[in-house]
């Protein structure tokens, strides 16, 4: 690390406090840390995610090791120690020793003597952890038994393989925005800055080495959004044509929106229900010289969509779980219950019938969501079309069928896909011209 460890451990600790007392939301510590400068800030918000990636394990091993809890400040440091042994991101003694330093500079003596204790002792009985470790499923893995359970109804082949991805760190892919520079062209930027990257297809760019999105070249100017490359394949499967309408519904933060303009001539329209968020989408087209237009809407409102009339296509990127972008989120497996599952496939329904009404007749609707659970997607989509006799399946572009769930990986063997992407799941469903 550029910064010292023991500096990085107890902001870092501090930041854990406050997450825990939010729920675990890493936004709430990507916001807090922006007090930090850059250096600093990319330390700290690695010891967080690595202590939120090894949650499970971590308190595992407390439970074995400390019989009574001591100070919160002291067992949030302990918290980031154990997780920086666990996935061996330093050396043991290094790590021991700058967490003793950061417990003598932040809290006391004692604490630092605590926290020697229990690191000396989960070394000393590390074997018999990390059996256990690879024993246990929800430890391995890092989730639940009930997102396990669920993970392994979508893929019963391949669910090891594919949790296994999803307690990895995350690919960092970029989007080029071709209005400005085409993808060849950026690639050379990139290398003029000793940079090394990969194409992924269309306008997706793999970087190797992840960094700020502002030490890469261009960003001020807008030549590039950070955005995975399935959530990129929405430009491909919805085809806009020059002058078609387009409804992007629950828009926010707008990657998705500027996708499709980069990619299109449409006029598109973004929907959002959170004023915030909908300036998000207004700080997003600004940096990359597109235009939109913005509104603040309920979306799940009949009579809020009333006014906007109906569009040739349709995209609802709904609401969902994120079970497959765990790599990207690791808190969101500790901020889910089971049954969040049913409640949002619950509002996604809503949500389709809701939009349906905005799709012109012989137009499409695009539906898409950042889980693999099949509530959220496969038997979401049977169900829609079972209830609304004007909505038919159309083949993806470039695919035989109607519907695709992607597996989050780094290594991808269709080759209509890119190599690299999370976990998404798409659906074209065409409104028939007859039922108007």
């Amino acid at each position: 690390m550029s910064v010292t460890l023991s500096t990085a451990m107890i902001h870092a600790s501090g930041l854990w406090s406050e997450m825990k007392k939010e729920g675990l939301t890493l936004e709430k510590a990507a916001f807090l840390a922006k007090r930090f400068d850059a250096p600093m800030r990319g330390a700290v918000m690695s010891l967080i995610y690595t202590t939120v990636r090894t949650f499970l394990k971590t308190r595992f091993v407390k439970k074995a090791l400390v019989q009574k809890a001591p100070p919160e400040a002291t067992m949030a440091l302990l918290d980031v120690g154990l997780a920086l042994l666990i996935e061996n991101q330093e050396e043991n003694h290094t790590v021991v020793n700058e967490a003793v330093t950061a417990a003598k500079l932040k809290i006391d003596t004692y604490a630092a003597g605590f926290i020697n204790a229990v690191l000396r002792n989960f070394l000393r009985r590390r074997a018999e952890f990390e059996n256990r470790f690879a024993t246990d499923p929800q430890l391995r893995f890092e989730v639940p038994r009930w997102w396990f359970e669920k993970v392994r109804e979508s893929f019963p082949d391949r669910f090891e393989s594919v949790l296994t991805r999803a307690a990895d760190h995350p690919p960092f892919v970029l989007r080029v925005n071709t209005t400005k520079i085409c993808p060849e062209a950026y690639f050379e930027k990139l290398a003029e800055n000793g940079i090394e990257a990969q194409a992924l297809g269309d306008a997706a760019v793999l970087v190797l080495q992840p960094r700020p999105v502002e030490a890469l070249p261009g960003f001020a100017e807008g030549f590039f959004s950070v955005q995975d490359a399935a959530s990129q394949l929405v430009t491909r499967f919805l085809a806009l044509r020059k002058g078609e309408k387009l409804l992007d519904a629950c828009a926010a933060p707008g990657g998705k929106t500027c996708a499709l303009l980069e990619a299109s001539q449409a006029s598109v329209t973004a929907l959002d229900e959170n004023p915030a968020r909908c300036e998000m989408i207004r700080d997003n087209l600004k940096r990359l010289d597109l235009k939109a237009d913005i509104f603040c809407a309920d979306t799940a409102s009949p009579d809020a969509l009333k006014r906007f009339g109906r569009f040739d296509a349709v995209l609802l990127d709904a609401p969902c779980t994120a079970s497959g972008i765990l790599a990207r989120h690791p808190d969101i497996v500790h901020m889910r219950q089971e049954a969040d599952v049913a409640r949002l496939a619950q509002k996604q329904a809503a949500l389709l019938k809701n939009l349906w009404q905005a799709v012109k007749p012989g137009g499409k609707l695009l539906y898409c969501v950042c889980s693999i659970f099949k509530e959220e997607g496969v038997s979401q989509i049977a169900k829609f079309l079972a209830a609304t006799p004007d909505a038919k399946p159309e083949n993806l572009p470039g695919f035989e069928t109607a519907t695709l769930l992607l597996a989050p990986t780094v290594d991808e063997k269709d080759t209509r896909l890119p190599r690299v992407h999370d976990g998404f799941f798409y659906a074209l469903l065409r409104k028939e011209a007859a039922y108007d």
